[in-house]
């Protein structure tokens, strides 16, 4: 299963489950905006939205996590 999140040179998110889940995360802490009726998002700074999985569990790890 792919997980996403967003990647900024200072921020990264936590992953998500689907893509609009980490656009949404960026533009909660002010890195990134929906824009016009479209809902077009665009990045206020340098980003992405970075996609991983989990080998094992088919599951990104969260950062910090234990165990």
């Amino acid at each position: 299963m792919s997980r996403y999140r967003y990647r900024t040179a200072t921020l990264i998110g936590p992953w998500r489950d689907s893509i609009l889940k980490a656009e949404t995360d960026a533009v909660a802490v002010g890195l990134a905006e929906f824009q016009g009726g479209g809902g077009r998002f665009a990045w206020k700074v340098p980003g992405e939205i970075e996609a991983g999985e989990d080998e094992a569990r088919g599951r990104a790890p969260e950062r910090g996590s234990k165990g």
